[in-house]
């Protein structure tokens, strides 16, 4: 195929829409391969575990036209979890309690997928107690169960937050795959003209 030739059937792929369809297909498959990605990194602990799969069903994927182009897109989160920002780019970097303390679960209070037991306030409960104590090399505040003794909570003013993403890899990938799914499409497409020619 010389250079004239090619030039003729990249003109009859725009006429035909055939280079439309491929960019199309393309996105699509992208953007069907970033949900995948993104879900894939939210289950079994890398970097996040699944306790309610809220996080995880929140993860949307699409295709958009722009000018000249159509793009691939994932996101994740919604009002009932607006926690995924925070997930993917560890903001904010301090969380700081609205009351005295934040509560953090110790294994005894967690269910087997890592929830709180008490997703209630546990203030003036009799079951548990408030106790000050030297534990793990320091001065903490812990609750501790009445009758046991046993730490449940510790209490602290505030925790860092660390960045556990899930999208940007899912992309990063996506972004590896996309040259050779392209050339892929759109040899398809040339083929296509030369075959409905």
């Amino acid at each position: 195929m010389d250079l004239n030739e090619f030039s003729d059937r990249m003109r009859a792929a725009v006429r035909t829409g055939a280079l439309a369809e491929a960019m199309a297909q393309t996105a699509a498959e992208l953007a069907v391969d970033m949900d995948k990605q993104a879900k894939k990194h939210l289950t079994g602990g890398r970097p996040l575990h699944v306790r309610s799969g809220r996080l995880r069903q929140s993860v949307r994927f699409g295709i958009r036209p722009a000018r000249g182009r159509v793009d691939a897109f994932v996101r994740a989160g919604s009002s009932r979890v607006p926690y995924a920002k925070s997930h993917e780019t560890g903001e904010p970097a301090i969380i700081r309690p609205k009351g005295k303390y934040l509560r953090l679960p110790l294994p005894p209070a967690l269910t087997a997928a890592g929830v709180d037991r008490n997703q209630r306030s546990i203030r003036g409960d009799s079951n548990f107690r408030f106790l000050h104590k030297d534990w793990y090399g320091g001065r903490n505040h812990l609750i501790v169960q009445a009758s046991t003794g046993v730490p449940w909570y510790v209490l602290v003013k505030s925790v860092k937050n660390k960045k556990r993403p899930f999208l940007a890899p899912a992309r990063q990938h996506a972004l590896k795959k996309a040259p050779g799914l392209y050339v892929h499409n759109m040899a398809q497409a040339l083929r296509s003209v030369i075959d409905g020619a």
